[in-house]
């Protein structure tokens, strides 16, 4: 019981002297979880955890059309949230560059919502995209990371061949190694001002208003909102990667951060359809 502004204030002010990380465990779990790692390096509750997390493909956000432009933005906010925080903990269990990509990819979405309904939010909300910002870039290497431990995982001919050349698996090697180690990104996934973002995340879920009240007197409505932007992403595509141009390799990565926002755009408003309205929308 208590006030939740004092609540946030003394989580904050902690973070600043000790060594914590934003869950969903209850006190009685935090509890065991202490006892367990008196007599255990992974304890039974994040092993379990760890069995339990299922790294799927991008999700759509979990929305209705009944819902207004604030409420969406609440809900893909918390929907996010939950899945970093579930992330982050099986990773701290076991490193895993598989976790890291998936906590880039909900931080990514994260900031895609704040870009798409930035009309909409007043300016203390918007500095919350620069600190997403911020950790999207501390870890930009993870997509590099991913791709060359793809690479040395390759079983069959195409990794006999790759033991032909040391020369070539000496440098893969180094280049692995100038990685950040699983210690430095569980300090950041620790610091203070990865806190601070999520509590600034969780205000606006307790709050339950995040958009610029003198915006507009009536609730907005999602659809036609969702609508406008599906349609705008899809068209900006479609300029530069016209159906009949055939693209070079150079020519389709140079679209790749293009690719990537209309994927985002899709996660946020796919949900809003059918799977069958949503591959005709897409494959035009």
């Amino acid at each position: 019981t208590g006030q939740v502004e004092a609540v946030l204030i003394l989580a904050e002010a902690l973070s600043e002297c000790l060594f914590l990380r934003a869950g969903q465990k209850s006190k009685a779990a935090r509890g065991y979880h202490l006892w367990q790692n008196l007599t255990d390096d992974l304890p039974s509750v994040d092993k379990a955890l760890v069995s339990s997390t299922r790294l799927f493909a991008l999700e759509l956000v979990p929305l209705h059309t009944s819902f207004d432009v604030n409420h969406s933005l609440i809900t893909g906010i918390n929907f996010a949230l939950n899945k970093l925080q579930e992330i982050v903990s099986s990773y701290v269990a076991q490193p895993s560059v598989l976790y890291l990509n998936k906590v880039t990819e909900l931080l990514a979405l994260l900031r895609h919502g704040f870009w798409l309904f930035e009309p909409y939010l007043p300016e203390n909300i918007k500095q919350i995209r620069e600190e997403l910002s911020y950790f999207i870039k501390e870890l930009h290497w993870v997509d590099d990371a991913c791709h060359l431990s793809e690479l040395m995982t390759k079983t069959g001919n195409y990794r006999n061949k790759l033991h032909y050349s040391e020369r070539l698996i000496t440098q893969l090697n180094l280049e692995n190694d100038s990685f950040p180690t699983s210690q430095s990104v569980c300090d950041l996934l620790h610091s203070k001002r990865f806190n601070c973002l999520q509590l600034a995340l969780l205000k606006i879920l307790l709050g339950n208003q995040v958009l610029d009240q003198h915006s507009s007197v009536a609730p907005i409505a999602l659809l036609p909102f969702a609508q406008t932007a599906l349609e705008s992403s899809l068209q900006n595509l479609v300029t530069v990667m016209p159906k009949n141009k055939q693209l070079t390799s150079e020519q389709y990565l140079d679209q790749y951060k293009l690719l990537i926002r209309c994927l985002l755009t899709g996660s946020w408003f796919g949900g809003l359809y059918e799977k069958s309205e949503r591959l005709g929308f897409r494959n035009p």
